[in-house]
């Protein structure tokens, strides 16, 4: 019965609008770094070792840039927007488990 009144979660959904708000527009700029194209606004928090990344439309992946100096402590860290799955059509495809067709 947790967050099961309608002004919890009018609340909720308050906060969650604001946060989004501040994100894409006081954010940094994301950058692709391969493309150089911009992926948007955001707000990055790190938080016990991980980051929290809020106002993201894309779906991204972070990459750890090479480095010239083997420097563990100073890694850079660069983002580029992830490919979009391409799985293939199973029903076409043929399958082992069932009997061929006469």
């Amino acid at each position: 019965m947790r967050n099961s009144f309608p002004a919890v979660k009018s609340a909720q959904k308050l906060a969650r609008s604001f946060l989004l708000w501040v994100a894409r527009t006081f954010g940094t700029q994301l950058i692709d770094h391969r493309t150089g194209e911009s992926i948007g606004r955001v707000l990055i928090l790190p938080r016990k070792g991980k980051l929290a990344i809020f106002g993201l439309v894309k779906g991204i992946r972070a990459e750890f840039l090479p480095q010239t100096r083997l420097t563990y402590g100073l890694q850079e860290l660069a983002f580029s927007v992830a490919p979009e799955p391409d799985y293939p059509n199973v029903r076409s495809t043929d399958s082992s488990s069932h009997a061929p067709r006469a």
